[in-house]
C-alpha cells in the first residue's frame, strides 16, 4: 500500500520535482465541488462571476480532464466499496503518479500515494 504522509513529508514535492510548475486539479473534482456546493455540504463564498475554476487557477492549480484510460483505470484497483468519485480519483492518480491530498482515510483501502494536510 502507497499510504498516506503528513504533510510537511511531502508538500508539493512531486510536482516540483516534474516540473508541472502547479498543482494539476480535475474536472471531476469541480464537479463534486459543485455537487458539496449546491446541497449545502460546502460553501466556497464565491461572489458575483467568481467560478472554482478562477479560484484554482490563482491558487495555482491547473485544470485537468478525466480521459477515457483514467476512467478504465478503475478495474485495476482494488475491489472495495469505496465512493465511485474516490475510486476514479485514485485510479487518476495512480496512471499520472500523482498524490491525493486529503483527510479522507477511506482512501487508505485504495492503495495510492496520499498527503494528509490534516498532520502537522
Amino acid at each position: 500500500m502507497a499510504g498516506r504522509q503528513s504533510a510537511p513529508d511531502r508538500r508539493g514535492e512531486d510536482h516540483r520535482a516534474r516540473g508541472l510548475g502547479g498543482v494539476p486539479e480535475r474536472c471531476l473534482d469541480a464537479w463534486e465541488v459543485a455537487i458539496k456546493q449546491a446541497i449545502g455540504k460546502l460553501d466556497l463564498g464565491l461572489e458575483g462571476r467568481e467560478s472554482f475554476a478562477q479560484v484554482c487557477a490563482d491558487q495555482g492549480f491547473k485544470l485537468a480532464t478525466v480521459t477515457h484510460e483514467d476512467a478504465w483505470a478503475v478495474t485495476e484497483l482494488p475491489p472495495t466499496r469505496a465512493d465511485p468519485f474516490d475510486r476514479l480519483i485514485t485510479a487518476t492518480a495512480r496512471r499520472r503518479r500523482w498524490t491525493v491530498v486529503t483527510i479522507d482515510a477511506g482512501f487508505d483501502a485504495l492503495d495510492v500515494a496520499g498527503l494528509d494536510p490534516s498532520v502537522d
